[in-house]
């Protein structure tokens, strides 16, 4: 016998009561949900603002010890400043080149 004694005053009330109470229980749910999603922002922005430039400055680091390795490396495998002369085959004279000069053709004709 729950809904069969009611009348349509009891409904009308009922529906009444709803439409009063429901905007106000809804601003109280979303004004807490706004409050809980401020508060997580706020973290992640504090958190991310103290993080990041340690971050950005180990992964600089890292670059910056790479970059030593690898040119220590390339030295070490490359040889000396002439090493192209050891892959000539022998009795290959080294390439001369011819220097440049001072002054132009045109300018010998005058």
């Amino acid at each position: 016998m729950a809904d069969k004694g009611r009348s349509i005053v009891d409904r009308f009330f009922d529906l009444i009561l709803l439409l009063i109470f429901a905007p106000f229980v809804l601003c109280i749910i979303l004004q807490f949900a706004g409050a809980l999603t401020h508060t997580v922002l706020v973290t992640v922005q504090a958190t991310l603002t103290e993080t990041l430039p340690w971050l950005f400055g180990a992964i600089g680091l890292a670059i910056v010890f790479a970059g030593i390795s690898a040119a220590l490396a390339l030295r070490n495998r490359a040889g000396g400043r002439n090493s192209y002369r050891d892959l000539a085959p022998p009795g290959v004279p080294p390439l001369r080149r011819p220097r440049p000069t001072r002054y132009n053709d045109e300018d010998l004709d005058d």
